[in-house]
């Protein structure tokens, strides 16, 4: 049975070894933005919770949340990274679970950065995804 659990940051420590090769294949994507360690440090000090999905024993996949409140007043729930594997297992559930995370959190909209094309395109065919904005970068170089 597939299970979501937000993972105490007591226990952070205990499961990381069993799912860094999950945020680490999320961070890898994050061109420079973020690290496991970053990611640890962030779960570790509350700024964002670890959702773990789980299916009996075996963890499919680690997710990282962050609620945001912008200065308009707007709070939103935030992915920040989502690693795993058998997504078509949990996605379905994640997404109900993510709402209901939002709505406890007084979030009003779920907000999540690609850094997977595969993602946008899988997020499109859902109720209600639409894109926000888009990110484009170029390197200063030298002047």
């Amino acid at each position: 049975m597939i299970e979501f659990t937000i993972c105490p940051t007591s226990l952070i420590d205990y499961v990381w070894s069993d799912i860094e090769g999950y945020i680490k294949g999320a961070t890898d994507r994050s061109n420079g933005e973020s690290t496991s360690d970053n990611v640890k440090a962030l779960v570790k000090s509350g700024a964002n919770q670890l959702l773990l999905v789980t299916n009996d024993a075996a963890i499919l996949a680690a997710i990282t949340l962050e609620v945001r409140t912008f200065n308009s007043g707007l709070r939103v729930l935030n992915i920040p990274m989502v690693g795993g594997t058998n997504i078509k297992l949990w996605i379905g559930g994640f997404m109900k679970a993510a709402r209901y995370i939002a709505v406890q959190n007084g979030a009003t909209e779920i907000r999540s950065y690609m850094a997977r094309k595969g993602w946008s395109r899988f997020l499109k065919t859902q109720d209600k995804w639409a894109p926000v904005h888009e990110v484009m970068s170029c390197q200063v170089g030298e002047l």
